[in-house]
């Protein structure tokens, strides 16, 4: 029985793939990671447990009473690694005795500038304590280009045999469908049914690109179907072209035909579609996808970039979060002033002070801005009245209202403060009146918090892989588009 399961934050990359493979049960949240908010473990079990062998780096964890479901890391080393095609290599890791049966998959543990992330390879065969597997070189890859660059005799870390893709019998006639590094796992379950009537329908691109075909040629009861998609012009290929699936028709079926396919999606899709229109008995088909084996379909740029658009989003909210809260206190308290005192007069404090020479001798807007200076806030030009020698201005800020009366027969000048109530100065705030450079600052980098938090929120949902909030960030861009378009032409 399960108990509980965690997704470890520290682990996690925020990929989406628990999500996606058990939604019931994982959710991405804002911190960036995927969480657990689900709690009925049993009844999405199945889902479940291909969100934890599929995570790409193990930050699933599982408290159970079956030991079978922790992941054990083993100790291997790198035997060797040899070229199959232009595109697939086998790498060979002595592991030391393993409990494999045909189908199944080993996860390999590697750790890069970004964190530890897995990969997960299907097993050609365990031989001697040597396990192999099929790697497609993919340009840029992370889990590919560690097996390029590693050396022979290089510890790697891999994880027990899983999966639930094996033999049904061993007997029984059965159909393989696969194309790329699919032929893997089912070239072992081939070689482990040496008596059963077997035909292989195998797709590639081209003719570079086939691997083990004398391996194939020495299995027994095998017909094999080759198919290239795009065949290269000087190859003198003779063979089926075209997608692997329009040559169904090679595969013959009884009523208890084993089919098992392993590839892209898109193709098994079309195969079980296939069986169906036989009506073929659905118990009887099994399949491998690539997306469960091959980890997240993202580039690290592009996995990076999905972080750093998180990381955006969550610092812009939390700050963008206290801008809403100022908004709603100060316009809570702009509704209600008399419950916080804000409408009561508040007593004035008045100073006298002497005009020096040299500032009476100033023309009046020359005088009015220097004795403005030492006072915060901003002048307001509208006050200012001057009658022979007598100037009166005022000087507002949020806090204060300050009243200067200079007298230049008498060489003096006075500073009439008024301090304004706590309440007043907030709605002041909320308004943005006579706010300060500081101020002003402060507001700009919340409203600019606003701006990222919406963009970067837009983004994760047009990049989501759920079509739900696909489909609410379109809707929320158009009809941004449309207030603009509406606003400008209104203007």
């Amino acid at each position: 029985m399960i108990r509980n399961v965690v997704s470890r934050p520290d682990t996690c990359i925020g990929c989406g793939r628990c999500e996606v493979t058990c939604h019931g049960v994982f959710r991405l949240t804002y911190k960036a990671h995927a969480e657990a908010v689900g709690r009925d473990y049993e009844k999405h079990r199945k889902q479940l447990l291909a969100a934890y062998y599929g995570c790409p780096v193990q930050a699933i964890e599982i408290d159970c009473d079956d030991p079978g479901l922790q992941v054990a890391w083993l100790s291997t080393t790198l035997e060797s690694k040899t070229m199959l095609s232009s595109t697939v290599m086998a790498v060979r890791l002595r592991c030391g005795p393993l409990d494999f049966k045909p189908g199944q998959y080993v996860t390999v543990r590697f750790k890069d500038d970004i964190g530890y992330f897995n990969r997960a390879y299907s097993i050609v065969d365990v031989r001697d304590e040597v396990v192999t597997v099929c790697v497609t070189l993919v340009k840029g890859g992370r889990g590919s280009s560690f097996f390029v660059n590693y050396d022979v005799g290089t510890r790697v870390e891999i994880s027990v045999p899983k999966g639930e893709f094996v033999l049904m019998s061993p007997d029984r006639p059965k159909v393989f469908v696969g194309t790329g590094t699919g032929l893997a796992p089912l070239l072992s379950m081939m070689e482990s049914s040496p008596n059963a009537r077997k035909t292989l329908l195998f797709g590639q691109r081209r003719a570079s690109e086939l691997y083990y075909q004398e391996r194939l040629a020495r299995i027994p009861n095998l017909t094999i179907h080759t198919c290239l998609s795009r065949p290269e012009a000087d190859s003198g290929w003779t063979g089926l072209r075209g997608r692997v699936t329009d040559h169904l028709d090679k595969c013959v079926l009884t009523r208890d035909t084993e089919v098992y396919t392993c590839g892209n999606d898109e193709m098994m899709d079309d195969v079980q579609a296939w069986l169906r229109k036989q009506r073929h008995p659905r118990r009887l088909f099994a399949r491998e996808s690539f997306r469960v084996l091959a980890g997240p379909g993202i580039s690290v740029a592009g996995l990076r970039w999905r972080l750093g658009v998180r990381r955006v989003h969550v610092y812009a909210s939390l700050l963008a979060s206290l801008l809403l809260l100022f908004f709603g206190a100060s316009g809570f308290v702009a509704s209600r002033p008399e419950m916080f005192g804000g409408s009561e007069p508040r007593p004035a404090v008045a100073a006298s002070h002497e005009l020096p020479a040299w500032q009476a001798a100033l023309p009046s807007l020359d005088l009015v801005r220097s004795l403005a200076r030492g006072h915060p806030g901003r002048l307001n030009p509208s006050s200012l009245e001057e009658s022979g020698g007598r100037l009166v201005f005022t000087v507002e800020s949020v806090w204060a209202t300050t009243t200067i009366e200079a007298d230049r027969a008498q060489k003096r000048y006075t500073v009439r403060q008024e301090a304004v109530h706590w309440a007043t100065a907030l709605v002041q705030i909320h308004r943005g009146a006579m706010c300060g450079r500081w101020q002003r600052l402060a507001m700009d980098a919340a409203a600019l918090a606003l701006v990222l938090s919406a963009l970067t929120g837009l983004i994760m949902g047009l990049q989501g892989r759920d079509p739900r909030s696909r489909l609410a960030a379109w809707i929320a861009v158009g009809a941004s588009a449309a207030l603009t378009v509406w606003l400008f032409v209104h203007r």
